[in-house]
């Protein structure tokens, strides 16, 4: 496992999340256009990669361009299926957390479907909290301060 981080190409990115799709809930491309959002990773996150045998298999993409509140916010998570229960996701959690704290960012935000329950079960493990119920999601919160990943 090689842990990076901006180095994946568009190209990279927009394969990684085609294979991920279906595990987002609801699936990211009734969301958005998966090349379209693939590019707008690449240009403005932060990206924190997970590399094996050459293949991008875990991906949490962070914008940390909030200065003003001292706030990240992460607008994606993904693991391959086949690479899921390895504690790849967490680690790339760990690795954003430590970002925001060396940036002096005060808090990491994140939306999340309320029926994604490993996820929630991630997030709430990483000591993110509940800020708002936004029915079908939350918005969870975690003060980096107060970070026990």
């Amino acid at each position: 496992m090689d842990y990076r981080l901006n180095t994946s190409s568009q190209a990279d990115i927009a394969q990684h999340l085609a294979q991920c799709d279906a595990q987002f809930i609801p699936p990211l491309s009734q969301r958005v256009e998966l090349d379209a959002y693939a590019t707008k990773l690449w240009e403005r996150a932060e990206r924190h990669e997970a590399w094996e045998d050459g293949r991008l298999i875990g991906l949490l993409a962070v914008y940390c361009n909030d200065a003003q509140h001292q706030r990240a916010f992460i607008t994606s998570v993904s693991v391959l299926a086949e690479h899921v229960g390895r504690g790849i996701a967490r680690d790339l959690l760990a690795r954003c957390i430590e970002q925001a704290q060396n940036a002096q960012f005060t808090e990491v935000v994140l939306e999340v479907a309320n029926d994604n329950l490993p996820a929630l079960r991630l997030y709430q493990s990483a000591g993110f909290s509940l800020l708002s119920d936004l029915s079908p999601t939350y918005m969870l919160r975690l003060e980096v301060a107060s970070s026990g990943v």
